[in-house]
């Protein structure tokens, strides 16, 4: 409860002297650019207290590497132009896909890799993601995603293959 209690102090303590400073500096950003901090400020506290903490919460990983890295995205989004316009998210949106595998692979990493379910998630957000994104950017055209989807057969045997490897590992962890 007393952690809770500074760490409300803090935000307020923080956002008093936003607030203040814009008023008395009208060049300072306004909140309309500047509010990725809030998710920013969230994944680093729950990195900060995994790392800092004797109690390790694996899920504290995931949130603190997920909420850093929107964080940092929609900073380069609301800061990255003259008017803080959301049009670029139109075509990047696929980025919070990716975002949110880069964190399960960050949760697989810290569990000590036994999490294999973690880790297909995280390869397939961030292949479902990146290729969505390729596409938006067009980087690959409608021909080429049509060349990719009928070699859907290949998702049978990477699929196929993680089971076998995960089977396999998972004999030669428990001893069978």
């Amino acid at each position: 409860m007393a952690k809770r209690t500074v760490y409300i102090a803090l935000v307020l303590i923080v956002l008093g002297i936003y607030f203040l400073v814009v008023r008395l500096d009208p060049r300072m950003p306004d909140l309309e650019r500047v509010w990725p901090a809030f998710p920013l400020a969230g994944g680093v506290t729950a990195l900060w207290t995994y790392f800092a903490g004797k109690q390790k919460d694996h899920g504290l990983v995931f949130l603190g590497t997920a909420f850093s890295l929107m964080g940092v995205f929609l900073f380069l989004i609301t800061m990255g132009s003259d008017e803080p316009g959301y049009d670029e998210l139109r075509t990047l949106w696929p980025a919070f896909i990716v975002i949110g595998g880069i964190g399960f692979l960050a949760y697989w990493l810290a569990k000590g890799r036994g999490e294999w379910d973690a880790l297909f998630l995280s390869v397939v957000s961030m292949l479902f993601g990146g290729g969505c994104l390729a596409v938006n950017l067009g980087v690959l055209g409608p021909s080429t995603v049509s060349s990719l989807a009928g070699l859907w057969p290949i998702l049978l045997i990477l699929i196929g293959l993680i089971l076998l490897l995960m089977r396999t590992l998972g004999m030669r962890n428990s001893g069978e």
